[in-house]
């Protein structure tokens, strides 16, 4: 498996080594570990739900990738070693625990406003073109 800390995360997932799987048909990549195709599908569903309020808030559509990992894959992707702590890697990348108990569903929202406020700000801290006024 890839570890969390090289370009990997920022190209997207290698799917063929990277031991997770996609869940297709959403506004950005999810990869989420074996198994957990029910808990990720609901924890994607409330990531989608708030990426296109906020994308209405903030004018942008980011491209990131959504890990939802079990214990086991935990280690190799995410880059806090305690179990399920929902954060964010960079501004690409977003990881929280496989949990069938919804604490991943309300942690995603927070994770990704932090996510579209740096992606904002870094848009709108680009040079402007400033014409000169001469008379």
């Amino acid at each position: 498996m890839t570890p969390a800390a090289t370009p990997a995360v920022a190209t997207g997932v290698r799917w063929n080594d990277s031991g997770l799987e996609p869940l297709p048909w959403f506004p950005f990549t999810v990869a989420m570990s074996n198994g957990h195709g029910a808990a990720a599908a609901a924890t994607a569903r409330a990531a989608e739900r708030a990426y296109w309020s906020l994308a209405r808030v903030h004018g942008i559509r980011p491209r990131f990738t959504l890990f939802i990992l079990d214990r086991d894959d935990w280690p190799a992707w995410a880059a806090l070693p305690a179990f399920g702590v929902p954060h964010r890697i960079g501004d690409d990348a977003i990881v929280v625990g496989a949990d069938h108990d919804g604490r991943a569903e309300a942690a995603v929202g927070t994770e990704l406003a932090h996510l579209f406020e740096q992606q904002a700000a870094r848009t709108t801290q680009a040079p402007a073109f400033q014409p000169r006024m001469e008379p």
